[in-house]
């Protein structure tokens, strides 16, 4: 594991700023931490740069049917910049909840109808608090678990310890170098570049998620699930 200012000093080296033995000190360490984490940041918006999958499980209020999420929303914990999918918990049975895009969760004829458990789900990644909207209103205090990737945390001084997984620390010494190049009006060499790319699509492949081939359970005739969902749209539910 390496400090933060050894990864930038590393960076710095690979566009020739310092020297080998030389350690990165001053404007040049206080530049290399504003990029780096303006780098991880941005890596934090991109899923397949993200290692870490989290599930956040909260409380569904009774007639409530937006939440804030966040360090200060209705729901306390980090705010997702997406979320990868929703499910509530009921009788010991786990229920998928559907995302909905923007201009199918306002299409809703009746969106103030309530119902046990919520169907669709919209979210908004507002700030400094997301936004996530649920249809039908939910009528039960039901455990609702949201999975997202939780973002790369910003570092906080040049001493910072980076812990991350495998393949991480050249991938970012690397493209820290990449990024810093304009900086300093310097050129990372041609296999620098290639190295960075490389680097990071190596981590993009470990962090990909198979995609689960979806379908609607009436087309075999299953129940479960798909059962309730049906009944309630045929107002059975």
């Amino acid at each position: 594991m390496t400090t933060a200012l050894e990864t930038i000093t590393g960076a710095l080296r690979l566009l020739k700023v310092i020297g080998a033995g030389q350690t990165a000190t001053g404007e040049d360490a206080t530049i290399g931490l504003t990029v780096l984490n303006e780098m991880l940041e941005e890596w934090s918006i991109q899923n397949l740069n993200v290692f870490t999958p989290v599930d956040q499980t909260f409380t569904l209020v009774p007639g409530t049917a937006s939440y804030t999420i966040g360090p200060t929303g209705a729901f306390v914990g980090f705010r997702p910049i997406q979320i990868d999918s929703v499910r509530v918990t009921m009788n010991s049975i786990v229920y998928m909840i559907e995302h909905s895009d923007n201009d199918r969760f306002n299409a809703i004829p009746y969106p103030t109808q309530a119902g046990p458990l919520p169907l669709l789900f919209n979210y908004d990644p507002t700030a400094t608090n997301g936004t996530m909207f649920l249809w039908p209103v939910p009528s039960l205090s039901l455990p609702l678990t949201i999975a997202s990737n939780q973002q790369l945390a910003q570092i906080p001084t040049l001493a910072t310890v980076l812990t991350y997984p495998p393949g991480y620390a050249k991938a970012i010494r690397f493209n820290l170098a990449k990024d810093l190049a304009e900086e300093y009006e310097r050129a990372l060499s041609a296999n620098g570049m290639q190295i960075a790319a490389s680097s990071l699509g190596h981590l993009r492949r470990a962090n990909l998620k198979p995609v689960p081939a979806d379908f609607d359970p009436a087309l075999t005739g299953g129940g479960g699930q798909g059962s309730y969902y049906a009944n309630f749209l045929a107002g059975n539910g």
